[in-house]
């Protein structure tokens, strides 16, 4: 991706920019408190050598904050290697990440905390982290409904004496049913349903 400017600055992409400013306008850190030139990591399994885009420190907050930019997300693109540096990233202790922030010329102090994040794009949303995943995807709603639902089921589960009699009983044929036992075999029948994928 190509260079950008922004005040006599460089940036190695718009995102990088983008973010730069969204911190400085939205989260109103301090562009003194905002690095970008900056070491990189060499103990990666991942890879040799990985460079984060940038440190910041949210004063408000007392944390140290050493970013990774992913911006126009592509869900389907293979991420296989940055998930991996992702996931050592995430794995490093308070120790190691204080080590880097030091080992940066960035002075810190004894109960300044540190975290790795990664931030990826969304047109919808905006700015999230790596991990966050959109609660009103069809997938999304379907994990709550079944949570939903199990718990009812659960709930029900403790209150009859012979569950399994009881499910048996269910699905016996021309069995007229209760409205509340109707509500039961439902609920467990859309249980099945969802988890198979019917």
């Amino acid at each position: 991706m190509a260079k950008a400017y922004y005040n006599n600055l460089s940036f190695d992409s718009e995102w990088e920019k983008d973010y730069y400013l969204h911190l400085m306008n939205d989260l109103k850190i301090n562009e003194n408190n905002i690095w970008r030139n900056i070491k990189p990591f060499t103990d990666l399994m991942a890879r040799k050598r990985y460079t984060p885009d940038m440190i910041y420190y949210n004063k408000a907050e007392k944390k140290f904050y050493i970013v990774e930019i992913k911006g126009n997300y592509n869900p389907f693109a293979n991420h296989f290697q940055d998930d991996m540096i992702h996931k050592e990233m995430k794995a490093k202790t308070q120790d190691e990440l204080r080590h880097y922030v030091i080992e940066n010329g960035i002075e810190t102090y004894f109960d300044d905390t540190f975290q790795y994040i990664k931030i990826k794009y969304l047109k919808a949303h905006g700015w999230v982290d790596y991990d966050w995943k959109n609660p009103n995807t069809r997938v999304s709603q379907q994990k709550v409904k079944i949570s939903n639902l199990e718990a009812e089921l659960k709930e029900y589960k403790n209150k009859v004496k012979d569950y399994e009699r009881f499910m048996k009983y269910l699905y016996k044929p021309n069995k007229k049913l209760t409205k509340q036992q109707l509500h039961w075999k439902q609920n467990f029948e859309a249980v099945w349903r969802l988890k198979n994928g019917c």
